[in-house]
């Protein structure tokens, strides 16, 4: 079994890092069954804690015989830990703390394949989140591949977005994306809505929660990402 690592960082928190890799991991299991462990990396442990809340307030019928495993590893440990993983799942995905001073942290970087990167468009965080972006490109990526490994593939995610912000409409236009040092995923999240925050759990695909006039594009991008066949 070829094992695929998905991160998901930034410098910042709050910004739907975890929610959307929630919504990943979810849409691997229930809808394309594959094997999935989710590695919470936050101190606050607060995937975790999501996974007790549904275990509480399901029935446990209503729950799938295929729940994947959620565990906290401690940033220190975290690379060595998570690379033992390889063969034994699919995928495994990675959500680390919103802050990269965290002991351990950007060493943890090291064992992704793939990294997403969800951030606003406010010129301040913007522009942290891109320096935070050009550091790993400069320090962890080559230490990645002279281990070895394929190259790092990261990609930014516009989360938090109101369609018709300003700085959004530039940063994502065509001109705006030329801009940037690494590919945006096409389609944003919007700045949280409603239906995002108030259906978000461990244990059900996305997509089946949502009122049928409303998409989540993300998740057509990440089908046609990992899902193979």
């Amino acid at each position: 079994m070829e094992t695929t690592y998905i991160g998901f960082g930034g410098r910042k928190g709050g910004i739907s890092k975890t929610t959307i890799a929630t919504v990943l991991a979810n849409r691997l299991v229930y809808k394309h069954k594959k094997k999935v462990i989710f590695v919470d990396g936050d101190p606050q442990r607060s995937v975790i804690k999501r996974r007790d809340v549904d275990l509480n307030e399901f029935e446990s019928s209503d729950l799938p015989d295929n729940l994947y495993e959620i565990i906290y590893i401690d940033p220190n440990n975290m690379l060595d830990i998570v690379l033992g993983f390889e063969g034994e799942y699919d995928y495994v995905i990675l959500d680390f703390p919103g802050a990269t001073d965290i002991p351990g942290v950007k060493r943890s970087y090291l064992a992704c394949d793939h990294l997403f990167i969800p951030m606003d468009v406010s010129p301040l965080e913007f522009d942290s989140n891109i320096e935070f972006i050009e550091e790993i490109q400069k320090e962890q990526a080559p230490k990645r591949e002279s281990a070895g490994y394929d190259p790092m593939i990261i990609r930014g995610i516009f989360s938090r977005i109101f369609i018709n912000q300003k700085e959004y409409k530039l940063y994502s236009s065509k001109e705006g994306r030329a801009q940037l040092p690494i590919e945006f995923l096409k389609n944003p999240v919007p700045y949280m809505s409603d239906v995002l925050k108030r259906n978000i759990n461990t244990v059900v695909d996305y997509e089946t929660l949502l009122p049928k006039n409303k998409k989540l594009g993300i998740l057509e991008e990440f089908d046609k990402l990992y899902v193979k066949n």
